[in-house]
């Protein structure tokens, strides 16, 4: 369960880094910036991801 987490949060990252232009904190605490930015995207899709 842990990797397939990891796999997904990496993917997350990365979308919102090259995609969006968002930096990311290098810190643990970019688990919760990156889930935070899908829960307040207006996108449907996006809150389901969060």
């Amino acid at each position: 369960m842990s990797r397939a987490y990891y796999a997904a949060f990496i993917q997350a990252r990365n979308y919102l880094r090259d995609s969006q232009g968002l930096s990311i904190p290098k810190t643990g605490e970019a688990h919760r910036y990156v889930q935070q930015q899908f829960a307040v995207s207006a996108d449907r899709t996006r809150k389901k991801i969060a």
